[in-house]
């Protein structure tokens, strides 16, 4: 699943016309986009429109209300948008066309889009499996809470076009219950087969840390040590020894947070929102984490808002939608 294009009129702060994403005739490895623009030019809203629009074909979640979407004073406004599906998603779809459009018209009494069944399905389909494309939205609002359990795919599912402080809170404690039934399979491939422990150990948190690696080198995951409050995660840094989660700076965090989700929610090959990537990250390391983030889902679409010049350098004029300030 990927955005091809979306048109917008009446729609919150965005300037009215349409916005490609995918060009014709564009390698594989032009698949970003990034959104720039001064403040209050509409760049979170359009992400916000891109968000309605896959979930008004199917929906992760309960339906947005077409309203909320309109520009103040204004009573109605069309927004299409068009995407384009992989031979895969295409049978699984059973259509004709790779190509899927929507035309929705906001207004309150907006009737729902007509959707075939297995469009509808298709959309709204949601699993960890990395071999399929989902939507992940990541809001300028993120942040690395800790919830004191892992979050179950269904409720992950809900939380993917939402703003909602929860929305990362299960994966820390995802990670502290992968590393502790790692050390219980250790403990029973000791007593069962006589290995050594350390020996052919298991290591779900592998992935986990070689993305992590790619957003902040100076990081190591270590693993899980025991805490008052239960399991908590504990990181080697250089120069700095081993400290827990609370003691990553604020750009690291964010490395965990976009590393971790990556890698749990299998987003390789998926269409990934990022309001503002470089929050917290200093300026010197814009361009090195965002070249990590394209390291760590090489088949994924990033739509990116952003407000750093280092980015805007990585790309070419035409991978880059410049919004005016409204009048």
């Amino acid at each position: 699943m990927k955005l091809a294009q979306i048109e917008t009129e009446n729609v919150l702060g965005i300037p009215d016309g349409g916005y490609t994403f995918v060009r014709p005739g564009a390698p594989a490895s032009d698949r970003i986009t990034l959104v720039v623009g001064p403040r209050g030019a509409g760049k979170t809203s359009l992400l916000e429109a891109i968000v309605f629009a896959k979930e008004h074909i199917g929906g992760y979640g309960p339906p947005q209300r077409p309203t909320s979407l309109l520009r103040a004073g204004a009573l109605r406004g069309p927004l299409r948008a068009r995407f384009l599906l992989d031979a895969e998603e295409q049978a699984r779809a059973e259509l004709a066309s790779p190509e899927v459009e929507i035309s929705v018209e906001l207004r309150s009494d907006a009737p729902l889009p007509d959707v075939a069944r297995g469009t509808r399905a298709l959309f709204g389909h949601f699993s960890f499996d990395e071999r399929e494309s989902k939507l992940e939205y990541f809001p300028d609002t993120r942040s690395l809470e800790v919830s004191g359990a892992p979050t179950a795919v269904e409720l992950e599912k809900r939380l993917r076009p939402t703003r909602l402080p929860q929305k990362y809170e299960g994966l820390v404690p995802s990670l502290c219950a992968l590393s502790s039934l790692d050390g219980a399979r250790a403990l029973e491939e000791s007593a069962t087969r006589g290995l050594l422990l350390g020996d052919d150990a298991p290591d779900s948190l592998g992935p986990y840390r070689r993305a992590l690696a790619r957003l902040a080198p100076e990081v190591h995951l270590r693993g899980v040590v025991p805490g008052d409050g239960g399991p908590q995660l504990v990181f080697a840094i250089k120069d700095r020894g081993v400290v827990p989660l609370a003691g990553l700076s604020g750009a690291q965090k964010q490395a965990l947070l976009f590393a971790g989700t990556i890698v749990r929610l299998g987003l390789a090959q998926s269409l990934i929102l990022i309001d503002l990537p470089e929050l917290f990250v200093h300026g010197a390391d814009h361009e090195a984490f965002y070249r990590g983030l394209l390291a760590i889902a090489p088949g994924a679409q990033f739509i990116i808002a952003t407000g750093s010049s280092a980015l805007v350098q990585c790309v070419g004029r035409d991978q880059t939608i410049a919004l005016t300030s409204p009048r």
